[in-house]
């Protein structure tokens, strides 16, 4: 991982040097024993994501990549140090009709959202709602996008600051019952748990 992220370093406007680089942290990343290791190379990943951005491949990997990653704890607070979510949320806006940086944009969201350790939930704002409900609108047939969407929406309802934006968008009680409509699935009771908060936030 050390070399890798030393590669990726020396050569940050290598489009295809980010693209190897970013899988083959991706692949050591997800054996278990080697994730936190290799989470330290993180910020080598977040580096290539932003000279990139306008490579959609390089964006899936990358994504991908982080998602794989945001798992372990301290990665996640080097991520966030380090301007991932912004990044992240950049993605998803550029290439909203992209699948599969929209489930990997979402899952590492998921596990960006909240931090267990210092009971802390990410604070969002109009725009970063607008980013995750453009993405369930776009692919509403796709239930892992769905999913992750309603997973950290569930996770935002910790933080009273997020409830009030949650608050502001009366579409988002629609969005959330197709999803469960379409796949018969309350995703663990996450759905119904948005949609009993919902109401009361509008009351």
């Amino acid at each position: 991982a050390q070399v890798v992220s030393e590669a990726m370093t020396r050569f940050v406007a290598s489009e295809t040097m980010q693209s190897k680089g970013s899988i083959a942290l991706w692949s050591l990343a997800v054996h278990r024993s080697l994730k936190a290791q290799v989470g330290q190379s993180a910020v080598c990943v977040v580096n290539g994501l932003a000279a990139h951005v306008c490579s959609e491949k390089l964006c899936e990997e990358c994504v991908g990549a982080i998602k794989c990653l945001s798992i372990d704890e301290k990665t996640k607070k080097l991520l966030g140090e380090n301007d991932a979510l912004d990044l992240i949320f950049s993605a998803m806006c550029l290439y909203s009709e992209n699948a599969t940086i929209q489930q990997s944009a979402l899952a590492a969201l998921s596990n960006l959202s909240v931090d267990v350790n210092a009971n802390q939930v990410l604070r969002i704002s109009s725009d970063d709602l607008d980013t995750i409900t453009n993405g369930m609108r776009t692919h509403p047939k796709v239930k892992d996008i769905q999913e992750s969407a309603i997973i950290v929406l569930r996770n935002f309802t910790c933080s009273p600051s997020n409830c009030l934006i949650l608050q502001q968008d009366a579409h988002l009680p629609g969005l959330i019952r197709s999803a469960v409509v379409n796949f018969n699935d309350s995703f663990q009771g996450r759905a119904e748990d948005l949609l009993q908060v919902l109401p009361l936030l509008n009351q």
